[in-house]
Order: structure tokens, then sequence, then C-alpha cells
């Protein structure tokens, strides 16, 4: 399987924030077809710990996620809700030490940790110090947001 590169990812990032309104609509709209359950998952996810803001750049981050896997060939299957909340319940065991890494270093150590139960071990690094670094002051939704796009990711490389 092909590794998705931190450069693919900033690349798409980029192209997918300077889409205009009906472009990023579609774009939704593709999603909603092709992978209805992830885009429920990712809109639905959170709102009990994560304000608005941090929601909408769960949902980019988890839309750039699933625009890299199809832009290089990967186009994952759909995956299922079941398939989400089994992924989910694994990866929520890491949650805890995820949320108790208050300082860069910790969060950094916790991360790698964390990453290396992926084959995107690069992409869910990169993903967390972007995180870090966006919420520096809010553990627990930086740590709820690296959960749920870990669980994307993993349930895109099993259906790819």
């Amino acid at each position: 399987m092909k590794e998705l590169s931190t450069e693919m990812f900033e690349e798409q990032w980029m192209a997918v924030a300077d889409l205009p309104q009906d472009s990023m609509n579609r774009l939704m709209d593709d999603m909603a077809s092709l992978q209805p359950d992830v885009l429920t998952y990712l809109m639905g996810s959170g709102h009990e710990v994560l304000d608005e803001d941090q929601q909408e750049l769960l949902l980019f981050c988890g839309v750039v996620i699933w625009r890299t896997y199809t832009t290089v060939g990967r186009i994952p299957a759909a995956v299922s809700n079941k398939a989400l909340d089994e992924c989910e319940e694994k990866n929520g065991t890491w949650l805890e030490g995820l949320f108790n890494a208050v300082d860069e270093d910790a969060f950094d150590d916790a991360i790698s940790e964390f990453a290396g139960t992926t084959p995107q071990a690069d992409l869910i690094d990169f993903l967390g110090g972007m995180l870090f670094e966006e919420f520096s002051d809010a553990p627990e939704a930086r740590a709820v947001m690296i959960i749920f796009l870990k669980t994307t990711i993993d349930c895109f490389e099993s259906a790819s």
C-alpha cells in the first residue's frame, strides 16, 4: 500500500482551501455519495467536547484526508458505521494518554506512539503537530480530534 506523505496531504489541503464555494459543495456532495457514513461520522463527532471552529476543522481535515486517498488512486470502498465504531473503540484506548500530554514534548511522544499503530504514521504525526499548534490550550479537543481523524484513516486503510 502506498503511504500518504505529508506533502501530498498539504498539497490537497491547499487545493481544498482554495476551492470556490460551489466546488467545495460538489466535493462535499461527492464525499456524501461515496463515503456517507464517514461524512456523517465526521459531522456528528465531538459535539460535547469541540466548539464550532474545532468541528469545522475536524470536518475539513477529514475531507482533505479522503481527497488525498482518492487523488493518489487509493479510492477506499464505502466505510460502514460498524467499521468506524470498531475502529474508534480501539483508538479510544489512547485518549487518556493523549489528553494528559499537556506539553508539546509529551504530546509529540504520545502521538508518535499512537501513530505507530497505523501505516500512515507520518500523516498522524503531522496532524498531531498541527492540532497541538492550533489548540495548545485545549488538550481534550486536540486529543478527541486526533482520535476521530486516525479512526477515519484506519478505516480508509482497511477499505482501500
